[in-house]
């Protein structure tokens, strides 16, 4: 039987998965952007720079999120943190039957 909590969390974890940034992609994204501001604003050796070498780590964070969402990574984190609210939903409950009906 599936409940409401469960619904939540299937749902919530289904939107979450979609959005998923692995931390190496937010890194690269994080540098290119730090590195478009320096150019942008002619800052130290940024802006001796082609801007091909600038935007490059944008090209390896969609590299990395291609890969990380065809081997599985992405769905994987999804499914631990599914496990993790079932482990904890079942602990509740478990805590629940052991204090009983008169003792809550």
């Amino acid at each position: 039987m599936v409940t409401n909590e469960d619904q939540r969390a299937l749902a919530d974890d289904g939107l979450k998965s979609a959005h998923l940034l692995p931390e190496t992609t937010v890194f690269f994204i994080g540098l290119a952007v730090l590195f478009l501001l320096l150019k942008f604003a002619d800052v130290g050796f940024v802006s001796n720079i082609n801007v091909w070498w600038v935007i490059a780590p944008l090209a390896c964070a969609a590299v990395w999120w291609a890969l990380a969402d065809k081997y599985g990574y992405t769905q994987r984190k999804a499914m631990e943190r599914l496990d993790e609210r079932k482990a904890m939903r079942r602990q509740r409950q478990i805590d629940a039957l052991r204090r009983g009906p008169g003792n809550r």
